[in-house]
């Protein structure tokens, strides 16, 4: 049974990943996260947006978003 369940949870999160608007989920999800390996993923999808899209996307987004996964990461 946990194994079914560890499956529906990395198809969830490849989901998750794969949705243009996820990036803007993450610092609620280190926020809130319990999880090491959810915080990681959520990590996972800013940097690929960072390395893809950031430079296209509107300014005022990503510096509201930096700056709380930054603040979260000093904490």
């Amino acid at each position: 049974m946990e194994m079914l369940q560890q499956r529906m949870a990395q198809e969830v999160l490849t989901t998750l990943k794969e949705h243009p608007d996820a990036w803007t989920r993450v610092d609620t999800i280190l926020e809130y996260s319990q999880s090491q390996q959810t915080k990681y993923y959520a990590l996972q999808i800013l940097e690929n947006v960072i390395k893809t899209r950031w430079k296209v996307l509107p300014r005022t987004q990503c510096e509201g978003s930096c700056l709380s996964v930054c603040l979260w990461c000093l904490l």
